[in-house]
């Protein structure tokens, strides 16, 4: 059985289920199972660790798109929330973080979400681009970023989107 977790994230995979880290038994932790439903078993696809691995986290977000999970962000046990895309390839077996190759803005603060946890991931476009709705803390951030994986690049989507829209359904 998948044991129990609080805060972890999940995806559909094939025809099973991905679970990354999450919270038990006092602990977090950044392993990695996919639950079959039709036969009831639960696989550990990685069984985390501290090396070449993200950290363990709670609250982050996840996807799975041709055959890799997509983690990013949530919140370590010494209270750092993280802004870290890790990506799992679900056919070696191997984890790999994301390295931000926008040389154009140097400023990696409009490239890459600031530490973030408890926010949204999905598939965008055709499935490629993968953008968050977030919240850092208790404060409500307004921003969108996209992350492409032909391109392996990270960009602000759209700063104040969701505002700007509510603000003209108001008018």
């Amino acid at each position: 059985n998948v044991p129990y977790l609080e805060a972890h994230c999940a995806t559909s995979y094939k025809m099973g289920i991905l679970f990354f880290g999450g919270y038990t038994h006092g602990h977090y932790q950044n392993t990695l199972y996919l639950f079959d439903p039709k036969n009831s078993k639960v696989i550990i696809k990685h069984n985390g660790g501290k090396i070449d691995c993200p950290p363990a986290r709670i609250s982050s977000a996840c996807v799975e798109y041709l055959n890799k999970l997509y983690v990013f962000g949530g919140h370590t046990q010494d209270g750092q929330y993280l802004n870290d895309l890790w990506i799992f390839d679900l056919e070696k077996n191997t984890w790999s973080e994301f390295v931000n190759k926008n040389s154009e803005n140097l400023d990696p603060l409009y490239t890459i979400p600031v530490g973030r946890a408890g926010h949204s991931m999905n598939l965008y476009n055709i499935a490629v681009e993968v953008p968050f709705l977030n919240e850092i803390g208790q404060i409500e951030k307004n921003d969108i970023f996209k992350y492409n994986s032909k391109t392996n690049l990270m960009n602000d989507f759209g700063r104040n989107i969701i505002s700007n829209q509510v603000l003209n359904q108001k008018n």
